[in-house]
């Protein structure tokens, strides 16, 4: 009785280039063959592995080309992302604060110097949020503008 598995396996840590390598199983033992099929991913890929890809001379120039603008495009949607991520983490900060504040608002007697400052505090995080959300639906505006560009050069790309 003879089994073949296909696994994915990767060629090495410098230069991550998954290959899949057909794997035999019988009762004799394992046997592996050389490389069946070579698959990239460029959806996910890393602009690293893209500068890997594209500076393998064994691909032909007008391959590399494309994927050096590839990984411009990819170093383009995570620069979005993470200025993305950076507004919302300020979001975060602001609530908290917020928590902050309506705990404190609830801690001091009405009608206070110390509850009007509180009130001031919070009448400032509120408009800070309201303009920090405009700038986070830019932003995310951005991010699946740029996503939606690299997905259409990747289905797009020709050699």
């Amino acid at each position: 009785m003879r089994w073949t598995l296909a696994l994915l396996v990767v060629a090495g840590p410098a230069f991550a280039d998954p290959a899949l390598t057909r794997i035999t199983l019988s009762q004799g033992g394992v046997g592996q063959s050389a490389p069946a099929l070579e698959r990239i991913e460029l959806s996910d890929a890393e602009p690293d592995a893209l500068a890997g890809y594209a500076a393998n001379g064994q691909l032909d120039q007008a391959l590399r080309a494309s994927l050096q603008r590839l990984m411009a495009q990819r170093a383009e949607l995570d620069r979005k992302q993470a200025t993305l991520t950076t507004l919302q983490d300020r979001r975060t900060r602001i609530v908290t604060d917020q928590d902050r504040i309506r705990a404190n608002l609830a801690a001091v007697p009405p009608q206070s110097e110390l509850q009007r400052r509180y009130l001031a505090q919070m009448l400032a995080r509120e408009n800070d949020l309201a303009a920090l959300q405009k700038q986070t639906d830019a932003a995310q505006s951005a991010v699946d503008q740029a996503d939606a560009a690299l997905k259409d050069a990747i289905l797009n790309l020709k050699a």
